[in-house]
């Protein structure tokens, strides 16, 4: 009887050796699977968001779009305009001739000079310029000037419509979701820090990160990145046709929580069991074929 338990504990060390060296490797680099495997599903579901944002300001913030094709001599602008502004995020809407002379009355006669600097600018060019204010206690606003035939229009939006479906969509998200302005003036969080604190500017190695991003023509990126002497894991993209970026962040202690380090144990401890049984069944196999 001494000699059978000796003999299934001499195979059963045999072949749990060579295999607890390889497990052992496996476990080790549980880690690193767990951190690629989060900044994949980070990556995936930020282009999402992202392109949901596109989206959003193409077919819905992009309010002169119908006007681009149209003779503006033969369209009333007053009433197109008053019409426009019914939208429930549209705030305002301008029009000016080139010449900076309203096209009717347009209420505040200061708005212009707020904006000098836009309306100057988009004389110059053929497509929208914009720019986002910051208030406190309230979303921002997301100013648009474009220069359609000889008249300059100008949009005031309001943000809150897109900052409830980021928020929405951040919930099936890990981690904290942010987008951001090139100089890292925060348009909107997850974790609304952005009413609260409507000055809230990005961690400045964010704003770096942004600025290689720009200088190297690269548009999306995942990786782990050092803030405050914290690691975290970021995917970070470029919303298409601006100068926003949306990235999300999450802290790497996080994938010690995923299933990967207790689904290696399960898998290490089942091989163990399934090698002492086999050791046990080589027995059997000997005694019955060899040992007469």
């Amino acid at each position: 009887m001494k000699k059978k338990i000796v003999f299934i504990f001499i195979v059963f060390f045999m072949f749990l050796i060579p295999y607890l060296i390889i497990s052992m490797h496996l476990y080790n680099t549980v880690d690193g699977i767990s951190v690629n495997y989060l900044l994949f599903d980070m990556e995936s579901r930020n282009s999402i968001v992202a392109s949901r944002i596109s989206e959003i300001l193409v077919n819905e913030y992009d309010v002169l779009k119908d006007l681009r094709t149209k003779d503006l001599s033969s369209v009333n602008l007053k009433n197109r305009v008053e019409e426009l502004k019914k939208k429930p995020f549209i705030k305002k809407i301008y029009c000016y001739n080139v010449d900076e002379t309203p096209c009717y009355s347009v209420g505040d006669k200061n708005f212009l000079k707020n904006i000098k600097d836009l309306f100057d600018n988009v004389k110059k060019i053929d497509f929208q310029i914009g720019k986002v204010n910051y208030f406190p206690d309230t979303p921002p606003e997301l100013v648009i000037t474009e220069k359609i035939k000889n008249k300059v229009f100008i949009s005031v939006i309001d943000l809150g419509y897109l900052n409830d479906i980021l928020f929405k969509l951040s919930k099936k998200l890990t981690g904290k979701l942010y987008l951001i302005e090139t100089n890292g003036n925060i348009i909107f969080d997850s974790g609304y820090e952005y009413v609260f604190n409507h000055m809230a500017v990005t961690d400045k190695k964010i704003v770096e990160l942004v600025e290689k991003l720009k200088n190297d023509g690269i548009y999306s990126k995942k990786g782990i990145i050092d803030i405050e002497n914290k690691q975290y894991l970021i995917a970070i993209t470029n919303i298409e046709g601006t100068t926003w970026w949306l990235y999300n962040l999450v802290d790497i202690s996080y994938t010690k929580n995923l299933i990967f380090k207790s689904w290696a144990k399960k898998t290490i401890i089942i091989g163990c069991i399934l090698i002492f049984v086999f050791s046990v069944i080589t027995l059997l196999i000997y005694n019955k074929f060899y040992v007469k």
